[in-house]
């Protein structure tokens, strides 16, 4: 494949992971909006979605990881900003793609760790809760069942 053809097939690619990468930064917005504990199954269906449009992504890097690779290969390089971009003016489209990417990347990631921060913190309330209500299941079931001694009386000794 032409050079050319080459930087015009990764830039294509590097729109479609800037499309993938904008969907999964609303995604994560609206998770942020539902971290709460009435809306868990909410979440936990936007993680799915989220995982969607990662997995397209991970198809997208693995074509534009190979032409790349042969751009490389074909030029001489060890990176792409080593390209000339005189000679392939497409180039610095690219590059400023790429650059955009990685600052959503970026900009996802941050957002994501407060999500995951929020999300721990419920996580650990829901914890406490469940070990109250598992707590009170025992107290109450050893009050209903009653004592499963002998049935005699008990007298304290002790003066």
């Amino acid at each position: 494949m032409e050079n050319k053809n080459l930087i015009e097939k990764m830039t294509l690619l590097a729109k479609e992971k800037q499309k993938e990468l904008k969907a999964i930064w609303d995604i994560t917005e609206e998770q942020a909006k539902n971290c709460t504990e009435d809306q868990l199954a909410q979440f936990m269906i936007l993680l799915e979605k989220r995982q969607e449009h990662i997995d397209r992504i991970s198809v997208i890097d693995k074509a534009f990881n190979e032409s790349s690779n042969i751009l490389k290969k074909n030029l001489q390089i060890q990176y792409l900003n080593q390209i000339n971009q005189e000679t392939y003016p497409l180039a610095g489209n690219l590059l400023r793609m790429i650059e955009e990417i990685d600052n959503m990347a970026s900009r996802i990631k941050s957002l994501d760790d407060e999500n995951k921060k929020r999300m721990d913190i419920l996580l650990e309330d829901i914890k406490g809760k469940l070990k109250k209500i598992g707590e009170g299941k025992a107290a109450n079931k050893l009050y209903q069942n009653g004592y499963s001694g002998s049935g005699g009386t008990f007298f304290d000794t002790k003066r």
